[in-house]
């Protein structure tokens, strides 16, 4: 094609146009406008400029889900329900204070406890005894199936319990007992499963404990006890808990 003048219509294709210089910089935008605001047990400073950032802080607490008191010594026990120590498990818990006083508030209840062995005696026995604001929970001398033996021939030495004190009406808990029963070694201070020996897992809930006074004192213990008033059970570890409903 050819071109003639200017004002022809044409272009010829063989002219290259150079780029022109890049313009100013552009005026800088307006600071982001994000907005935090503070809640229940959340507080919120600052007002989320570059120079004023936000601090967001928790000013709740953990007063739901608290862990009441622990144990980790070794109690031994060689006498009965009525001989020292008694309880090996001892907590007052106050409902006010711990404000544990609606329905579905938990009070927990965990221990680990390991029985002396010999292979012959399988007629020793080693029991315990949970008992709340005066009223015996679960007591293994009564549910005798769930004793724990001396005899380490076939039978089961050793338990981890788990006990949930269920705030179910006004100054009332039902209890749920989880007991789990295998071979333990009271020197290592184990509990295992053993293809050679019993195992043993029971859960109920158990009847209702009415007539309490949730508001107040009431206090939560174990007891152990050997039959033969010689060998020991031996509490490992323990934990009371609280959970509250939301």
């Amino acid at each position: 094609m050819s071109c003639v003048g200017c004002n022809d219509g044409c272009f010829d294709e063989s002219v290259q146009l150079a780029q022109g210089p890049a313009g100013p910089a552009g005026a800088a935008g307006a600071e982001g406008s994000t907005e935090v605001q503070s809640g229940t047990d959340i507080s919120v400073a600052g007002s989320g400029t570059s120079g004023d950032p936000y601090i967001v802080n928790f000013t709740g607490t953990n007063g739901d889900y608290n862990v009441l008191e622990t144990g980790v010594a070794q109690v031994d026990v060689t006498g009965n329900f009525a001989a020292s120590p008694i309880p090996v498990i001892s907590k007052v818990i106050n409902g006010t204070t711990e404000n544990i006083n609606g329905i579905g508030d938990i009070i927990r209840l965990e221990f680990f406890i390991i029985g002396e062995t010999t292979n012959t005696d399988v007629s020793d026995f080693y029991e315990y005894k949970i008992s709340f604001g005066g009223n015996t929970v679960f007591d293994t001398s009564v549910v005798t199936f769930l004793r724990l033996k001396r005899s380490s021939f076939q039978f089961e030495n050793a338990a981890k319990v788990k006990l949930d004190l269920i705030v179910s009406a006004a100054d009332a808990v039902t209890p749920i007992i989880t007991h789990e029963a295998k071979y333990g070694d009271r020197a290592s201070k184990f509990m295992v499963n053993s293809t050679t020996k019993t195992n043993t897992s029971y859960t109920q809930v158990l009847p209702a404990i009415t007539g309490l006074t949730l508001s107040g004192n009431n206090t939560l213990s174990v007891a152990l006890q050997s039959t033969n008033g010689t060998s020991n059970i031996s509490l490992m570890s323990y934990k009371i808990m609280k959970f509250l409903k939301a």
